[in-house]
């Protein structure tokens, strides 16, 4: 097999030679055109919305905090997938959104979807910080 191969490129010197210079082209395009940074940021977009109730237990705060959000956000444009948790005095919905959606819009999206939430518990609705995964693992190791 690779006898065949040797013997296949010495005699199409020409044809190995222009596969040579056109795979030179195409690395030295790609070279010039790929964004290189030193910290890619490979995450997903996420959006986090945290509610404090202080003095109430999981079940209550699952059931007048954690749903109406989830209930709510469920029509966000571009949203990929949704989690939630529920503790005692604390509620964080999750919406993940899909590649290539900008940080800013899909906030933007979260905070008018929370604004037409029809929340009937006193609690505080406000969204997380915006970071992304590899901004907080960059953070802790340094």
């Amino acid at each position: 097999m690779i006898q065949a191969i040797v013997d296949f490129a010495l005699r199409q010197c020409l044809a190995v030679l222009a596969a040579a210079l056109v795979l030179v082209a195409l690395g030295t395009h790609a070279f010039v055109s790929v964004p290189i940074e030193a910290y890619p940021d490979v995450g997903d977009t996420q959006v986090q919305l945290i509610s404090q109730w202080p003095g109430h237990a999981a079940q209550e705060g699952e059931r007048e905090v954690t749903i109406p959000l989830e209930r709510a956000l469920n029509a966000v444009p571009h949203q990929v997938s949704m989690r939630s948790i529920s503790s005692a005095g604390l509620s964080v919905v999750t919406v993940t959104f899909a590649d290539g959606t900008s940080d800013y819009l899909a906030r933007t999206h979260a905070l008018e979807r929370l604004a037409q939430a029809n929340q009937s518990s006193d609690d505080s609705p406000a969204l997380g910080p915006l970071a992304s995964p590899i901004g907080e693992v960059c953070a802790i190791a340094s």
